[in-house]
């Protein structure tokens, strides 16, 4: 009696500890993620970094339903983080969705998604009008073997600057717009090459590139937006098209060794926001000259 009594509370323990397993495992795609079912689509909205991951996969389904959006700061802040591969249904990622993550080496799209695109580890909308983001990471030296903690259990520091370290980043012509936050505190590179075809940049999308020194803005760009080429401390002279027609609020916030802006619009044409010319963290420039060329 006592021996049936034994085996029949292994069972019960077993049976406990399987539907325990069941309910409170997650697979390896969804672990650390946040994220709520609206309308029979799954939103991500946050992710819990960990130190043991460096890739993360967004899924193209969760419990059945599909992966349609990463929310604001879905995917965001993630130091560990060195690759983000997005799933094929992700149709909407938030300006704030995968912002700031310091470490990122590349993104990767799903073949099928039909709303992204990745060039070289850089995402962009489908149609590569639009640069959505560029890993702050991007023009270090990459090697699968970061990815192997066995290998590197941590993360590799940024090199020394040196002649095989390309600190250039030539936006391919096609590009209409740089997205909101595109190149968020991506602070080492020191040369940005835009195209003919750049219509627009958008809100904070050069912020805190501290490193840079160097960018065209071509003729044929129409606006800047609010701290849309902010804290660029390393800008000596900037040179505006005859095409742009709106420079929002604190366009060059904080650009505070620029010492000559050049514009070739004509002034009563431009829509001009609040404090839009370079400043040092709001405060005027003394030296600062404003040159209209066309009145």
């Amino acid at each position: 009696m006592k021996m049936k009594k034994t085996i029949l509370f292994s069972l019960l323990l077993l049976t406990c500890l399987c539907l325990f397993s069941a309910c409170g495992a997650e697979s390896q795609e969804t672990s650390g993620l946040e994220y709520e079912l609206i309308d029979g689509e799954v939103i991500i909205k946050s992710y819990e970094d960990s130190t043991a991951r460096r890739t993360l996969v967004i899924p193209d389904e969760i419990d059945g339903k599909p992966v349609t959006k990463i929310d604001k700061f879905g995917i965001a802040n993630a130091e560990s983080l060195l690759e983000i591969h997005i799933g094929k249904n992700v149709k909407e990622i938030d300006d704030w969705g995968i912002a700031n993550n310091g470490n990122l080496f590349k993104f990767t799209v799903d073949p099928d998604n039909e709303y992204f695109y990745a060039v070289d580890g850089v995402l962009f909308n489908k149609q590569r009008t639009k640069l959505i983001s560029y890993p702050e990471r991007h023009q270090d030296p990459y090697d699968e073997s970061f990815l192997d903690l066995n290998v590197n259990k941590s993360i590799p520091s940024a090199p020394e600057v040196t002649d095989e370290v390309d600190l250039i980043y030539v936006v391919p012509e096609g590009v209409q717009e740089l997205a909101p936050h595109s190149f968020y505190c991506v602070d080492r590179l020191e040369k940005l090459v835009l195209p003919d075809s750049l219509k627009r940049i958008g809100n904070m999308a050069l912020f805190q590139m501290y490193g840079l020194k160097e960018i065209n803005f071509p003729e044929g760009l129409e606006s800047i937006g609010k701290d849309g080429v902010a804290f660029c401390t390393s800008l000596t002279e900037i040179e505006l098209p005859s095409t742009i027609k709106k420079l929002e609020k604190y366009a060059f916030f904080d650009c505070n060794k620029v010492t000559k802006v050049t514009v070739k619009a004509k002034q009563s044409d431009v829509e001009q926001g609040e404090l839009w010319y370079p400043s040092d963290n709001g405060k005027e420039l003394n030296e600062l000259q404003i040159i209209w060329q066309n009145g």
